[in-house]
């Protein structure tokens, strides 16, 4: 008799968007004809930029000439060259094109580099936390750490006084909009080499960081080749949400322990369990992630960036006017709302709903410190955000008692 894997099955993640999806669903029924406001779903609403529509156009073509047709293929190179150049050469970081493995969208990716390490591993994760992180280890069975982002030390994460194998990162940081600094960054390096952990650092927001003093990989921390990797997506950086195509990066100088005592280069290992588990995106999805990196794809992809980061500017604005305290959607798209008068982040959002048919993501579904939080999202419509935030701000100004 077939059994399904217990770890699996005991499993109760992903009950967050579950959730949030039923209510939504409830609310329509309680008031049919009421347009429902998004500020939650960090989905991106743009098309895709004119130059990577013509890249895949291009890539369609190619595929029906014998002479340009591509069946099985590994890296692009016209793709791994631009990540080369734009992402880590013009930052002052020297990446390999070896050590890039393009794939098929960074959600399956975090679960594809943490399943290179030993059951036993024991792993840290901020708190709150991209809900993956905590799902895809508590799925093999991991002792999972949490070091709570408060909102006294800006929601940065803080190395802890005990060691783990494994360290979550990610900035700009989803759910709480925060952007770690260099020596944010530096820290956690120092700590990973000392306890001889490995960062695996999430970078799908890194497009939004547009203040020339923070960092935009984990590679600009000294010493981050020895026991980083780093997930970047095209989701968010050229709408590929629909697309799927990002990638992550495996420094060869990154080794882990093996069990009869030697060290084994981490990137070996996880070329080996990827070649049985999957295979790159087609060569057309890849050929319009190249696009991105052409002088025409990045100014477009940037217009679509400045209108998620105005959406962000409006948002802030109205709640800072307000009186109500947040982070974020400066350098991120999105923003970590304080709920108003020490309510809960479901009953806030609960209430918001019946009145105004407004949602948003509550921060308790992140993780415990989400607690009486709320993430909004700046990937909607303009209008439809302004309209949204307003609805946010007067709801918080009822609850406090504020005209």
């Amino acid at each position: 008799m077939a059994k399904v894997d217990s770890l699996l099955y005991h499993q109760k993640g992903g009950g967050l968007f579950r959730i949030l999806g039923e209510k939504t669903a409830q609310m329509q029924e309680k008031y049919p004809g009421r347009p429902v406001v998004k500020l939650g779903v960090g989905d991106v609403t743009l098309p895709l930029a004119p130059a990577i529509v013509k890249a895949l156009h291009d890539a369609v073509d190619d595929q029906s000439k014998k002479e340009t047709f591509h069946g099985y293929i590994g890296n692009v190179p016209k793709l791994v060259e631009g990540i080369v150049a734009r992402d880590y050469a013009a930052r002052g970081v020297t990446i390999s094109p070896k050590e890039i493995y393009v794939t098929d969208g960074s959600g399956g990716e975090i679960y594809n580099i943490t399943d290179v390490f030993s059951g036993d591993c024991e792993v840290l994760v901020p708190d709150p936390a991209y809900p993956a992180y905590v799902d895809v280890n508590s799925m093999q069975g991991r002792k999972i750490h949490y070091v709570p982002c408060l909102e006294e030390n800006g929601f940065i994460p803080q190395p802890p006084d005990y060691a783990v194998d494994i360290v979550y990162l990610c900035s700009p940081n989803n759910p709480t909009g925060s952007t770690m600094t260099k020596a944010d960054m530096q820290k956690w390096v120092d700590y990973a080499k000392g306890c001889g952990a490995v960062i695996i650092m999430d970078s799908a927001y890194e497009s939004f960081v547009t203040d020339p003093s923070l960092p935009k990989t984990i590679f600009e921390a000294e010493g981050a080749r020895e026991c980083a990797v780093e997930i970047r997506s095209f989701s968010k950086t050229a709408g590929f949400t629909g697309m799927r195509c990002s990638y992550i990066v495996i420094p060869s100088d990154v080794m882990i322990d093996a069990d009869d005592g030697t060290k084994v280069s981490l990137r070996s290992m996880y070329v080996k369990k990827r070649g049985v588990r999957s295979c790159n995106p087609s060569y057309v999805i890849q050929m319009g992630a190249a696009a991105y990196y052409t002088d025409e794809g990045q100014a477009q992809c940037m217009e679509n960036t400045r209108y998620y980061l105005n959406n962000g500017k409006v948002v802030r604005k109205a709640l800072t006017d307000a009186g109500v305290p947040c982070i974020g959607g400066d350098n991120s798209p999105y923003i970590w709302m304080k709920c108003p008068g020490g309510m809960g982040s479901w009953e806030f959002l609960d209430l918001l709903m019946d009145r105004y048919g407004v949602v948003m993501t509550p921060g308790a579904g992140f993780g415990p410190s989400g607690e009486g939080f709320m993430r909004i999202s700046c990937f909607g419509d303009a209008d439809e955000t302004k309209r949204g935030i307003e609805s946010v701000v007067a709801l918080c100004k009822e609850i406090e008692g504020k005209k």
